[in-house]
């Protein structure tokens, strides 16, 4: 197949959205002729074996489409639509994000747009908030995230996000410091970075937990998943509906357990492995997270179960669904 990629944001930067549209076109450029149009500068040579087109036009965007057999956008953009619209029997969109958030007209006319494309989005949750019809394809996670089984998982709990309002970090850490005072002789690690960082040091110094709670900044790559692996749990105490939470893959790749708000498509990354409460609700977190630490055995997981649930979001099983959707519905 020829394959049109348009991605406003794409690599090297780094991100969900980004990393997703990058491991597509890798994956894709097995087997396919990948051609892939950003915003997105890049200083350095790009090292990919399809070409990077960096300073898109619409007009050489046209003409690329319309040789090609499929062409895919990361999200609607009102500044490519038109190709889109011009080409609409092979217009798919990826939708990683709701547009109804966007209480704008440009958000109201993108959703409006869905009913023209092919609609792919990343969740249920997603896919129910547009106005046109969608199949959902999960998104896939690194599998460098994997259990180190050298590691020593000796600390409890453990949260990972930008630190900001919507990720939950204050909810977390206040449950936290109720566990604290319930005498558990317990640890909790903040990994991200955000705005709201001296906030939330506050709010560590005003429970007097500074000896219990450890602000590691942000890590990446093998650093991450080695402090992902010295913990027994993952909170993720999201206060906005996630669009899917590849967070939660992450986490129980590497072997921790899973505590989560439920929050849009957060469930449907996490399913049955993961262990649930209302979004913002700091008493139930509390019980769940002093269950764990009087119970944890509840919290076991089927592990061939779970092994399976990984594969089927590998980068290598994703692309190839979304290469078998083009397959049967754009080249019929």
């Amino acid at each position: 197949m020829n394959i049109i990629i348009y991605s406003s944001t794409f690599y090297p930067n780094v991100g969900g959205l980004e990393n997703v549209m990058e491991g597509l076109a890798d994956e894709w450029s097995v087997s396919n002729k990948i051609m892939v149009f950003t915003k997105t500068k890049n200083n350095n040579t790009d090292n990919k074996p399809y070409p990077i087109i960096r300073n898109t036009s619409l007009i050489a965007l046209y003409k690329k489409v319309k040789n090609a057999d499929v062409f895919v956008e990361a999200n609607i953009s009102l500044k490519t639509c038109l190709v889109g619209l011009l080409h609409k029997k092979k217009w798919v969109v990826i939708h990683h994000l709701p547009y109804n958030h966007q209480n704008t007209l440009s958000g109201k006319l993108k959703n409006q747009l869905t009913k023209i494309c092919h609609n792919i989005s990343v969740s249920n949750y997603v896919a129910a908030t547009l106005k046109g019809k969608s199949i959902v394809i999960n998104n896939f996670y690194n599998t460098n995230f994997r259990k180190i089984e050298t590691i020593k998982r000796d600390k409890d709990f453990i949260f990972l996000g930008r630190l900001v309002s919507d990720k939950g970090a204050d909810i977390a850490i206040n449950a936290f410091a109720e566990i604290i005072k319930k005498e558990f002789n317990s640890t909790l690690t903040i990994v991200g970075d955000g705005p709201e960082k001296e906030a939330l040091q506050q709010i560590v110094n005003k429970e007097k937990i500074e000896k219990n709670v450890f602000f590691e900044g942000v890590l990446t790559g093998e650093k991450l998943v080695e402090k992902l692996n010295e913990h027994k749990v993952m909170i993720i105490p999201s206060r906005w509906q996630e669009p899917f939470g590849l967070i939660a893959l992450e986490g129980l790749a590497c072997g921790c357990k899973l505590i989560a708000a439920k929050s849009g498509g957060l469930t449907e990354a996490a399913e049955e492995f993961g262990n649930y409460f209302p979004m913002g609700d700091k008493k139930k977190l509390v019980e769940l997270m002093e269950q764990f630490l009087m119970q944890p055995q509840q919290f076991n997981v089927e592990e061939e179960k779970l092994k399976l649930h990984l594969f089927s979001k590998t980068r290598i099983n994703i692309a190839q669904k979304y290469l078998n959707y083009f397959k049967e519905k754009l080249l019929e």
